[in-house]
């Protein structure tokens, strides 16, 4: 296993791992009777009455680990038919009931995370995109039909997810070059399968493994004064067999086509890359490498703070968003349960639950209440983003547990309604009414 797979391989194993505990069920959800709602001593809700449930696995269990698509009145989430091929399946917001599907991937089944679990990023209006590995696809949310697939066999989608800004995406992707996998952004067309070749990661050749010198992780793009600039982050190999490489960050012009900062190293030789895909808030780009934390300037690379007062067993690789003036930070992998609200200017702790809350994927918010699921002990939890309590630690209803990757959704209210919680586990879609 390549080094610079390493994230995608813990992801991926653990994916695989979350398998094990619903295949003891045999593949069939076994829902004795309707929930109830219960709270425990401490008022953390963990039963809740749904406003609706939909079983979207005709046969076996659903795999693909894909974030749901919002579009209108509907929401698309991931589910099997009775042929035990993987699909794409809207439901009506309100009842549930199924408006359209789609089985067109170019495989039949899937073990994978989709998208790296990122939503709305990767959407426009009614078309969104989706990455699988080197298999692109961009789905019509109106009909459920196929805009566009293409399968780009001419290198590696090792790290997955896309960015749409304007009529354009862009992402990282591994083109061969001279037999060599050289870490490439590209910025494709949205409604179509062009895409054009952008940058090459100015990586050193210091050591080829596996036909590789090193990776670039996700970019994050963003338009400032008319012109677009994308912050960049890479790794690459110094010695691979001891974990020793170094992470890069840089920030590129995509309008006048220069640096606005050249290649700057954030340490000294590390074990693991970058988690995921920066934040910005305000002039200041948060990343996540080698289980650390920086803030740094967008247009220098300064490093602006550092936390580094995490364990080394993989504690401090989060997942972690902006919501309104905080970084709100949950552990993606290692020990520790771990959920934070920061500053993202000082990088300052503004409130911590430690204990509770794991194994995130992706993160979501509707009114002051953040919400995830959890692959690591399959429940869904709720926390107030101004206090850090814990609201919801919800139980599924069913055998088989909350999916950590992917499945879960929250969707506003109307008319002064609370909004609504979609969370799935690897059989059912279910509906809640959401905190507020």
């Amino acid at each position: 296993m390549v080094f610079f797979n390493k994230r995608i391989y813990i992801n991926k194993a653990a994916f695989i791992g979350s398998l094990i505990l619903p295949l003891i069920y045999t593949g069939c959800k076994i829902i004795e009777q309707p929930p109830i709602t219960e709270t425990r001593k401490d008022g953390v809700l963990t039963s809740k009455e749904y406003l609706w449930q939909k079983d979207v696995s005709e046969k076996g269990l659903i795999w693909p680990g894909v974030s749901p698509a919002l579009y209108k009145n509907i929401i698309v989430v991931a589910g099997a038919t009775s042929q035990e091929r993987d699909m794409l399946v809207a439901l009506d917001i309100d009842t549930g009931e199924e408006v359209w599907r789609w089985t067109d991937f170019f495989t039949i089944n899937h073990i994978s995370i989709m998208n790296d679990s990122e939503y709305e990023i990767n959407q426009k209006d009614n078309i969104w995109l989706l990455q699988e590995g080197y298999n692109f696809y961009a789905i019509d949310l109106k009909t459920g039909s196929t805009l566009w697939k293409d399968k780009r066999d001419i290198g590696q989608g090792t790290i997955e997810g896309m960015q749409i800004v304007g009529n354009k995406y862009y992402n990282s992707f591994l083109f061969y070059k001279n037999s060599i996998l050289s870490p490439t952004l590209v910025e494709g067309d949205v409604f179509s399968q062009q895409f054009t070749k952008i940058l090459e990661a100015p990586l050193d050749r210091n050591q080829l493994f596996g036909e590789l010198y090193g990776l670039m992780s996700q970019p994050f793009v963003y338009e400032e004064n008319g012109q677009l600039h994308v912050f960049l982050q890479f790794s690459e190999n110094v010695d691979v067999y001891t974990n020793k490489n170094f992470n890069y960050i840089a920030s590129y012009n995509l309008f006048t086509q220069t640096y606005d900062f050249e290649k700057t190293r954030l340490a000294d030789t590390v074990a693991l890359p970058f988690s995921e895909r920066p934040k910005m808030y305000d002039d200041i780009m948060i990343v996540n490498p080698d289980g650390e934390l920086y803030g740094i300037n967008k247009y220098t690379g300064e490093k602006v703070w550092h936390l580094d007062q995490f364990n080394k067993n993989a504690d401090g690789v989060f997942t972690y968003a902006i919501y309104k003036d905080k970084l709100i930070v949950v552990n993606e992998i290692g020990v520790t349960s771990r959920v934070m609200a920061l500053n993202p200017l000082t990088g300052q702790t503004i409130w911590e639950d430690i204990g509770n809350g794991n194994a995130a994927h992706s993160l979501h918010f509707l009114n002051d209440v953040l919400y995830f699921s959890s692959r690591g002990d399959g429940h869904v939890y709720a926390y107030d983003t101004e206090t850090g309590e814990l609201l919801w630690q919800l139980d599924s209803p069913e055998s088989e547990l909350f999916r950590g990757t992917g499945g879960l959704r929250v969707i506003p209210g109307k008319n002064g309604e609370k909004g609504k919680i979609i969370a799935s586990t690897f059989a059912t879609v279910y509906c809640y009414e959401a905190e507020r």
